[in-house]
């Protein structure tokens, strides 16, 4: 067509009527490094209706488009001031839920009840007849047999009673005079229904499993390290209070003598009690054990 032109200039590319007025052109920018396009007129953009570059122009709105793609799903989104970015889609609101129907109010009809059918009349009573005669006494039937013996129940079975011994086969040197000391127990001889523990780290407290009555034996040899008489005292504490009556009190006299106390006593206990040897002195001794002679010695035997 011979009235339209194409032409060409140094930054400016258009379409048009004549040389001087374009329907269209594209013009590049030096000064921004961008590219105008929009209506020409004498070789210059005159309305621009978008632009290219760092920045997508749509008249004189810049936005700024993401360099990379998005994922399938992903929508192109604008936060209102210019910068777009990939989101996902999301979809619309779901619609309200249209109004559940009445249930039907009406009870069906109940069938007829079927007619009762009349009583006949009451015969006439008839004569007593005679009394008969008593007649003889009829054979005894057989015996039936004996029937199956039912299972025997179960039989009660007792729990074993608690009996346990312990022991110490090292020297336990009681620290501080007057005071009261516990006594360690490093050997089970024999364990039935008790458990051997103690603070972290210590073996003094026989727990036991059952309530009953148990009969106590509680030894310790006893070494006077001083250079003087000595009073010393035995006892047991039960759940770490003393024992009424389980006090054995001994005189050592100067030099190295060795005393042992052995009392024997019968201790009420509950289930998970625990019971402990104490010794407390007046100078310097040792719970001293030698060969199969340990420094103490406890048995206990649950009696009833």
């Amino acid at each position: 067509m011979t009235s339209n032109f194409i032409t060409f200039d140094s930054n400016v590319f258009a379409f048009g009527e004549s040389t001087s007025k374009h329907h269209i052109g594209f013009q590049y920018d030096t000064a921004s490094d961008r590219i105008f396009a929009g209506v020409l007129s004498s070789g210059a953009i005159s309305t621009t209706v978008f632009t290219f570059g760092d920045e997508f122009y749509i008249g004189s709105n810049a936005y700024s488009l993401p360099l990379v793609d998005g994922i399938s799903t992903n929508v192109l989104a604008t936060d209102g001031a210019g910068t777009v970015s990939w989101v996902p889609a999301t979809s619309g609101p779901t619609g309200h839920t249209g109004a559940t129907g009445a249930d039907s109010t009406i009870t069906g009809l109940t069938g007829p009840v079927g007619p009762i059918g009349s009583i006949g009349p009451t015969g006439p009573t008839g004569s007593t007849g005679p009394t008969g005669s008593t007649g003889s006494t009829g054979f005894t039937g057989p015996t039936g047999s004996i029937g199956f013996t039912g299972a025997t129940g179960p039989f009660e079975v007792l729990a074993a009673p608690v009996i346990a011994s312990y022991c110490s086969s090292t020297i336990q040197t009681i620290v501080t005079t007057g005071t009261p000391q516990v006594m360690t127990l490093t050997t089970t001889n024999f364990n039935q229904g008790t458990t051997l523990t103690g603070p972290t780290g210590t073996y003094t407290r026989i727990y036991v499993s059952s309530q009953g009555k148990y009969q106590i034996n509680f030894a310790v040899q006893l070494q006077n390290t001083s250079g003087n008489q000595v009073f010393s005292r035995t006892f047991l504490k039960k759940n770490g209070a003393f024992v009424a009556n389980t006090s054995s009190s001994s005189t050592l006299s100067a030099g190295t003598n060795y005393v042992q106390t052995s009392p024997q006593i019968i201790v009420e206990m509950n289930a998970e009690d625990y019971i402990e040897v104490w010794v407390s002195s007046t100078a310097s001794v040792t719970a001293y054990a030698i060969s199969n002679s340990p420094s103490v010695m406890i048995n206990i035997t649950q009696i009833r």
